[in-house]
């Protein structure tokens, strides 16, 4: 779905045309009014990786729009008609770096369902009125550091009193407006000033995907136990010290992500029964003292695929790997972890590994490099019988290939097809 559109002449008549997919087509820079006012049918706008600045004010003409894409765009304002799309249930202005602010009348979209404003770093508040969208079930604001900053409570106007307008709508939000937005499955909010606390996630019992980066949050939230069916989770924060042992609640859990927790101190024993846990990550720990035995016993992670352990300074070993623990287990991290001292015994166990990543690991280098050492002959085992690829140097030319490909268009219409097109009436 690459296109080379350099314009939309103006002389164009689009009333019966109910989709324009106009993505990556980067000479394209504007959208004539003229147009916007033709468009009366139109229900899916695709601009993403264009080079629009700016948007008509007749935008909100477009009565009938339903999906709106703008990310990687230039654009710097939103017009104010676009809060008159009642019918617009998508909005995506990822990775838009020159949009500074949305509108306040942000709380008239009430069929909003996906917002992303994932990467925006541009965008310095977000209107209260986002309180009002009871819709909402997609939220997605990673890298948006400043959208949370407090700005100080306006005072009612000559118009407001007029037109009955309403001027708590043009405050900044806080992480406890969410609280209304109980049909939220995916939220993703990213902030180093705000404490996240309780009283805002606790009753958002069908959220999927929780994603938290905060450098306030000591302890996670007791409300977050109402997230019975939560799939994914990810938590990054300096301050935090313990995973409470209520995680291990969450049947539904498939993916957990513990990043740049720093003053980490212990995981939880009882994550390794979670029947349905397949991606652990533990990054950037830099207290946590061991992993517990229990995660290498026989049965632990049933279908577990990835284990990936980075950047910790105090743990020595990995546990020892019991026969019929892990027996899915396809990639294992051992990356940065400056002082484990060797292969974890047992790798051979795991019938379906395929990856060790064992790069700036300077312990268990040297160990696999001593000839009759136990490490050195598992490698040879691994890399002979089982065919397994040990990796000594990182790949990170893989990794920004795959970043490339997520920033993809095609991309975001796979996923979006395969996975979230079923919550949306288009």
């Amino acid at each position: 779905m690459e296109n080379k559109f350099k314009s939309i002449p103006n002389e164009f008549k689009g009333q019966d045309v109910r989709a324009m997919l106009l993505s990556e087509s980067k000479s394209l820079e504007d959208i004539p009014s003229s147009v916007m006012r033709t468009l009366t049918s139109i229900r899916v706008l695709d601009l993403g990786g264009t080079s629009i600045k700016t948007l008509p004010d007749t935008f909100g003409a477009l009565k009938h729009l339903v999906f709106l894409r703008l990310a990687r765009t230039p654009i710097e304002k939103l017009p104010d008609s676009i809060t008159l799309l009642k019918k617009l249930q998508i909005l995506d202005l990822s990775h838009c770096g020159q949009l500074s602010e949305l509108p306040y009348g942000l709380h008239k979209m009430t069929c909003l369902m996906y917002l992303d404003l994932s990467f925006c770093q541009g965008v310095k508040y977000i209107p209260c009125g986002i309180s009002t969208l009871t819709s909402l079930q997609y939220l997605k604001m990673e890298k948006c550091w400043k959208a949370w900053q407090q700005t100080p409570r306006p005072r009612k106007t000559l118009c407001d009193h007029l037109t009955g307008g309403r001027a708590e709508y043009r405050r900044s939000a806080s992480f406890t407006d969410l609280h209304s937005l109980k049909h939220l499955k995916w939220l993703a909010l990213e902030d180093w000033a705000q404490p996240f606390t309780e009283g805002v996630v606790g009753n958002m019992v069908e959220m999927r995907t929780l994603i938290l980066r905060t450098l306030q949050m000591k302890v996670l939230p007791e409300d977050m136990k109402s997230m019975v069916e939560l799939n994914t989770l990810v938590v990054q924060s300096n301050v935090l010290v313990k995973i409470p042992s209520w995680i291990c609640d969450f049947q539904q859990l498939s993916c957990l992500i513990l990043k740049s927790c720093r003053d980490l101190q212990e995981i939880p024993v009882g994550l390794e029964k979670l029947e349905w846990l397949r991606r652990l990550d533990i990054i950037g720990s830099w207290s946590l003292k061991e992993l517990p035995d229990a995660y290498g016993k026989e049965g632990a992670f049933p279908r577990l695929e990835s284990f990936w352990l980075d950047q910790t300074r105090v743990v020595e070993a990995f546990p020892p790997i019991s026969q019929g623990a892990m027996p899915l287990l396809k990639k294992l991290g051992l990356v940065v972890c400056f002082n484990v001292r060797t292969l974890p015994p047992g790798l051979q166990y795991l019938e379906n590994l395929r990856e060790v990543h064992v790069y700036s690991s300077p312990f268990i280098l040297k160990s696999m490099e001593e000839e009759g050492s136990e490490a050195w002959s598992t490698v040879r085992q691994l890399e002979g019988e089982k065919q397994v690829e040990i990796l000594k140097e990182s790949t990170a030319e893989h990794g920004h290939k795959r970043m490339e490909k997520r920033m993809g268009n095609k991309y975001w219409w796979d996923r979006f097809v395969s996975n979230m097109w079923m919550d949306f009436n288009i």
